[in-house]
């Protein structure tokens, strides 16, 4: 593949990746503001509730990049971003209507995103792995 083909492709799923992080942060953050106001958290500091579950994985997904770029191991930023995504997609689920159809909407934003990130993660280390002369 010609260098200007693989820099399009990366950009293209870089793009995607923050697309799919910008929509699921948007679906995820009613479903987690509301949450938190029925179980007690104010009014006026739920709408922090979303920030800090779903700006975590935002936080660890950064430490990733960082690492690999850095040619260091992952693994503790990575245990990271599964625990909050999980945590992120146990909250939407737990919020939505009481269908396998509700549950499976409110599952697939989170999980598409941290499976894009991976995605990126994989061409990212591959662009940084050293060419042969």
């Amino acid at each position: 593949m010609s260098e200007r083909a693989a820099r399009a492709l990366n950009c293209g799923t870089t793009c995607g990746v923050i697309g799919l992080a910008v929509a699921g942060f948007a679906m995820s953050y009613d479903a987690l503001h509301s949450l938190a106001v029925e179980q007690g958290v104010s009014a006026a500091l739920a709408w922090l509730w979303p920030l800090v579950v779903d700006g975590f994985i935002v936080v660890a997904s950064l430490s990733v990049v960082r690492a690999v770029a850095d040619g260091r191991p992952a693994v503790y930023p990575w245990l990271l971003v599964l625990a909050f995504s999980s945590i992120s997609v146990t909250f939407n689920v737990v919020h939505a209507a009481p269908t396998l159809v509700a549950r499976l909407v409110a599952a697939i934003p989170p999980a598409a995103l941290v499976l894009s990130f991976e995605l990126l993660m994989r061409q990212l280390r591959a662009a940084l792995r050293p060419t042969a002369a």
